[in-house]
């Protein structure tokens, strides 16, 4: 009698969630199917409406939500998804991805096929693992890459002046990067700075977002103290020009790991993330050793 009990009370809640996942999503729709755009990377246009009243409409989760649906209905794996609200309920969205049925037939060499106007050249993106990416924290559990550079006399006469010429190569876009604190006598410096990142399937590279985060620095006593953090990822959608920009409420820490219908890409910016921040603190101890020859 117990386990009856026990199995009624499962099926009512395997009930009661499959009714609230229904509730949800009124009506899910793809409208076109395009699988001319290569060999393997498929498009896909749709509509659906949403009950708002049951669902936070967060960029994230009515991404989250296309993406089971897609896979669900009709098996589709989204690289990409673009999502735009038209009226209340009522979601317009389309993206791209992998025809997996095409993808079998493709030998995995770097040649895909030849002809006398064109040569395609295939290459396979190398995954990133969780396990790969090592980020530095403070206390708080923040990602903080930090370190000093001690400095010898000559180059502590020249410190202001090379790390002015450094600061220089973190300011590439015009409109995010900037020096935002400076004071020669304090020998400290801050600067905002981004790089732009991207969702790379076979063919295809499609703007996801920038990475933006701050770099604080400070020359004294002979050595040269730094910190990268504020790592902050915030998402790019369409305008009515169907040109990319970045939007200013959607943002996510990259002290997140998960990014639910977009993990691979995200494991991808945070390593791509790490590794940038490797190279610029190389970059910043070779000009440091930048001293005129007497």
């Amino acid at each position: 009698m117990v386990k009856n009990l026990l199995f009624s009370v499962l099926i009512f809640f395997i009930i009661q969630v499959s009714e609230a996942q229904q509730s949800v999503i009124k009506t899910f729709e793809i409208i076109e199917l395009n699988t001319q755009k290569s060999d393997t990377i498929s498009t896909f246009k749709g509509k659906v409406y949403i009950n708002t009243d049951k669902i936070d409409t967060t960029w994230s989760n009515i991404n989250a939500l296309l993406t089971k649906q897609l896979v669900k209905k009709h098996g589709i794996n989204a690289i990409f998804i673009n999502i735009n609200k038209e009226v209340e309920y009522f979601y317009r969205f389309s993206g791209t991805y992998i025809n997996r049925k095409k993808e079998k037939k493709i030998k995995d060499s770097s040649e895909i096929r030849t002809n006398k106007f064109l040569k395609i050249i295939y290459f396979r993106k190398k995954l990133v693992s969780e396990n790969q990416i090592k980020f530095p924290t403070d206390e708080n559990g923040k990602i903080n890459f930090s370190g000093t550079i001690p400095l010898d006399s000559a180059q502590n006469i020249y410190a202001w002046a090379n790390l002015s010429a450094w600061i220089k190569t973190l300011l590439t876009d015009k409109k995010e990067d900037k020096i935002t604190f400076s004071n020669q006598l304090m020998g400290q410096m801050e600067v905002s700075s981004s790089f732009k990142v991207y969702i790379t399937s076979i063919f295809s590279k499609i703007p996801h977002g920038i990475v933006k985060y701050n770099v604080y620095i400070e020359a004294k006593n002979r050595q040269v103290i730094y910190s990268f953090t504020d790592f902050n990822f915030y998402y790019y959608i369409q305008n009515r020009n169907m040109r990319y920009e970045k939007t200013t409420h959607k943002s996510k820490p990259l002290e997140d790991t998960k990014f639910p219908g977009f993990q691979q890409s995200w494991n991808g910016h945070r390593y791509e993330t790490m590794t940038r921040v490797k190279n610029q603190t190389s970059s910043l101890k070779r000009f440091l050793q930048n001293v005129p020859l007497k």
